[in-house]
């Protein structure tokens, strides 16, 4: 009994559980995307591949939703509406979808256009139920058409500014008195009828006609076209068959009314500008894909979408073709602000803006380099005419010098000498150039070991040694030696003086001499001899005159002569002295 109990216990527990989370499912019914990181998007197009507004809306939605979710699977279908529109086909395209993605539900929906878009609403509940879907290119909506699903469906309505481009196309032709608007019979072209018709109240005073698909065949609407008045301008805003009925690409059809058209013809779209439209305030596939692109993007990072409002206005740039303005005589200052021109032809530097930019850093560069480096050469020209000033000073006193210079390798072998030392050695230039500096010294082991001492102490300098010219002539020298080192302090030479004291030698030892006669002749002289100051100080006296005086040799020194004279001749003395 008690596990009986249990059992119903369990029971209803698990039937309220499922209650409350149906309750929620139920109540829930806001299109959110399925997974928090979206895996795949389907991009159901109302037209075919091929068609160039729809190739530009596929391109432009890919690229942008890619470059957020590089992995997201952007999957694409087209209704092909514009070549087939009957009732069993569409069946067979839904048909078509339910199989393909019935078991792979995409995470949501972009459709592109009105019949797309008329398609996925009728079918919703089939397709759609449970993600979001974001229209874009729908140019008849009107809110009824999403009611109650406002947090399902959102998008962006096209609207062609048809009243904004006549107001431009009158400003540019004043004297314009009619406007044709060529549209064809399908419903994107009876849409665009309806608008132009809305606006016609703006313009009094202008005649408005009407060349349709509906009611006439491409040929004839050609025809009409080709006899319009130069007081007219055209609009095309869509013709892809006439009544005939057989499609016809944009790039088949278009140039064909262009040439047809005696006037200037304004269009709706910027694919148009191609096939010489003049432009307008046109329709863009691109800037409509990444708006519609942006919306898609907010609902895949989470945001509700009956937080994204329905966009009612159309993304439309003004954009002009640059050879249909010059054909008509149209100046680009009365175009608006901000128009984008077309096939306008690009300037060389305009093309070549990263060779011209390239080059011009290149000169500047260059010009620069040329700069220092005439800047361095009036450097360097002013420094080698220092040097060469500085070379004349030195070799004027060099070759002009008493004193014998001489300028020596490390080797000792002579590199340069003055006059004074070929004198003095009594050798020519050519002769001194093979001798070493140890050669001219009479002790030539003097003259290495002078060498070792000036490489250790960098330079030695009156030191006094015997040198020998080339007949053996002797000449006692006072020799000054200096080591000659380059940057890094290695020795790479000498240079040096030889000053010749051989005759003040002789001449010191002459006056030493004389000194010595001079000495034995004061001293050996009998009678007094002596030398004073001009105050009559003794500063010599012989040593007969200190005893010819009465005094012991040195005694008179520094005494005057007046303290050793007679008393009777003292007198007399300072008198005359």
């Amino acid at each position: 009994m008690q596990k009986k109990c249990c059992m119903v216990a369990l029971f209803l527990f698990i039937v309220l559980l499922s209650s409350i989370l149906s309750s929620q499912t139920v109540k829930d019914t806001r299109a959110r995307p399925s997974k928090p990181n979206p895996q795949s998007v389907l991009i159901l197009n109302s037209y075919h591949k091929g068609y160039p507004w729809t190739d530009e809306l596929v391109t432009t939605i890919a690229r942008e939703l890619l470059h957020v979710f590089p992995k997201l699977q952007v999957r694409v279908e087209y209704m092909d509406s514009k070549r087939i529109h009957t009732q069993q086909y569409l069946n067979l395209f839904l048909k078509l979808l339910k199989e393909k993605y019935g078991g792979a539900r995409p995470d949501m929906a972009i459709v592109t256009d009105d019949n797309a878009f008329k398609f996925s609403l009728r079918h919703y509940d089939d397709l759609f139920q449970g993600f979001p879907v974001v229209f874009v290119g729908v140019n008849r909506f009107e809110p009824e058409m999403i009611r109650g699903r406002e947090g399902q469906i959102t998008g962006i309505v096209q609207y062609a500014d048809i009243g904004d481009t006549l107001d431009l196309a009158l400003r540019l032709h004043p004297s314009t008195r009619h406007v044709v608007i060529i549209h064809d019979g399908t419903p994107t072209g009876l849409a665009y009828r309806r608008q132009a018709e809305s606006v016609e109240t703006r313009f009094r005073g202008l005649n408005f006609s009407y060349l349709s698909g509906k009611e006439l065949t491409t040929k004839e609407m050609l025809s009409r076209l080709r006899g319009l008045a130069r007081n007219s301008v055209a609009m095309l805003c869509i013709w892809v068959k006439g009544k005939e009925g057989v499609y016809i690409p944009w790039a088949e059809i278009y140039p064909k009314i262009t040439q047809a058209s005696p006037v200037p013809v304004y269009g709706v779209l910027d694919d148009m500008l191609s096939y010489g439209v003049v432009g307008g305030k046109l329709q863009s596939a691109k800037y409509h894909g990444k708006a519609a692109a942006q919306l898609v993007l907010r609902i895949l990072k989470g945001e509700d979408v009956k937080d994204i409002p329905v966009t009612l206005v159309s993304p439309n740039k003004y954009m002009f073709d640059y050879r249909q303005l010059q054909k008509w005589g149209i100046p680009e200052s009365s175009l608006p602000e901000g128009s984008l021109i077309i096939h306008k032809p690009i300037s060389f530097y305009q093309s070549h803006k990263k060779w011209v930019w390239s080059g011009l850093i290149l000169f500047l560069l260059m010009g620069v380099v040329i700069l220092l480096m005439a800047a361095n050469i009036r450097i360097k020209n002013k420094a080698q005419k220092a040097l060469q000033d500085s070379e004349r000073k030195y070799r004027t006193l060099f070759d002009d010098s008493q004193d014998a210079i001489f300028v020596a390798n490390k080797d000792g072998t002579f590199l340069d000498v003055n006059h004074a030392t070929l004198d003095l050695l009594g050798r020519s230039r050519e002769e001194i150039q093979d001798l070493k500096l140890w050669d001219v010294f009479v002790n030539a082991h003097e003259c290495r070991l002078l060498l070792d001492r000036i490489t250790e102490d960098g330079k030695a300098k009156n030191y006094e040694a015997k040198i020998k010219g080339k007949d053996g002539q002797i000449f006692d020298c006072l020799i000054t030696i200096s080591a000659l080192n380059d940057g890094t302090d290695n020795l790479v030479g000498y240079h040096g003086i030889f000053h010749d004291i051989t005759e003040l030698k002789e001449t010191m030892e002459a006056l030493r001499q004389s000194e010595r006669n001079f000495r034995d002749l004061f001293e050996n002289v009998s009678d007094l001899v002596y030398q004073h100051d001009f105050e009559g100080r003794f500063l010599k006296v012989n040593a007969p005159g200190h005893k010819a005086l009465g005094y012991k040799e040195g005694e008179l020194v520094g005494k005057k002569i007046t303290e050793v004279m007679k008393p009777e001749f003292r007198e007399a003395y300072e008198k005359v002295y």
